[in-house]
């Protein structure tokens, strides 16, 4: 168990770094840095996926999708768009009370918290698509 709550405090950590890094990258110089966003992104899918499979059973996932599938994001959003969006979600996931507390489980904050991350892997992913669309520009 120590080794998972390792790898799960080091994603959660990293999201909200690339994040930062994200945001750096889009507002630091004279020119928007599409490469460093697009790597970034990356990043945040990449902790965030791994986040998914050690804090949520594949099975919960399943039966959620059938319920209730994330609504998918609109890709004609602009890159601040979905960085804005992308940082409001993670901030929602970082202060959910489910990390207060990880041996305490409350259904529906697991479920709230889950469908954060699963909207965080979206627009990470969407994010990527649009930088790497920009970056070829």
């Amino acid at each position: 168990m120590a080794a998972k709550y390792e790898e799960i405090k080091t994603d959660f950590e990293q999201i909200q770094k690339s994040q930062d890094s994200i945001i750096d990258a889009y507002k630091g110089g004279d020119a928007i840095n599409y490469v460093k966003i697009g790597t970034s992104s990356l990043e945040i899918s990449k902790s965030a996926n791994r986040l998914k499979s050690n804090l949520f059973t594949p099975v919960a996932d399943k039966i959620e999708a059938e319920k209730d599938p994330v609504e998918k994001v609109k890709i004609t959003k602009t890159i601040r768009d979905l960085i804005v969006e992308l940082d409001n979600t993670i901030g929602l996931f970082a202060a959910s009370p489910m990390f207060l507390n990880l041996r305490v489980i409350d259904p529906a904050v697991s479920e709230k918290t889950g469908k954060d991350l699963d909207m965080i892997i979206e627009l990470s992913s969407i994010l990527n698509a649009e930088a790497v669309k920009m970056n070829i520009k």
